[in-house]
């Protein structure tokens, strides 16, 4: 057992525990969606945008957020009897936050040095998360699961 963590876009909370493969059944083509395909895809239920296995220094950053903001929904917590643990929460990602994770990233601030094994990921994680919030008008979330 270790940590997973998960980043998806979809409409609303929990959207993530009722996502389908392929809510449109569009077919694949030489590997890769047509056009309308993927943009009718990324509107489906949810949009998986990043997996992350044992990134304690993103899960460091997410775990001090969601305690900036009032620790919400901790009943979702995994095991309560541990108290207040950030831990199966859905933490949303607004704008703000996820340009302060790159900046972050990007600066080497909050324990991310300079160069670090998930920087490039990270980075590409913050430009999808941003594309589907600003392009598809999605909602972002990260999961850690341990």
């Amino acid at each position: 057992m270790g940590l997973d963590q998960y980043a998806y876009a979809a409409s609303e909370r929990g959207e993530r525990r009722h996502q389908r493969a392929d809510l449109f059944g569009i077919a694949e083509v030489k590997g890769r969606r047509k056009a309308l395909g993927e943009f009718l895809y990324k509107l489906s239920k949810s949009h998986k945008l990043a997996y992350w296995r044992k990134h304690q220094k993103l899960q460091d950053w997410m775990d001090n957020l969601w305690r900036e903001k009032g620790e919400p929904y901790p009943e979702e917590s995994n095991d309560p009897r541990w108290g207040s643990t950030f831990n199966g929460v859905e933490l949303e990602l607004e704008w703000n936050d996820i340009q302060r994770l790159e900046d972050d990233i990007k600066n080497g601030g909050n324990a991310f040095s300079s160069s670090y094994f998930h920087r490039e990921d990270d980075l590409k994680f913050c430009l999808d998360a941003k594309e589907q919030l600003f392009l598809y008008r999605k909602r972002v979330f990260y999961y850690p699961s341990w």
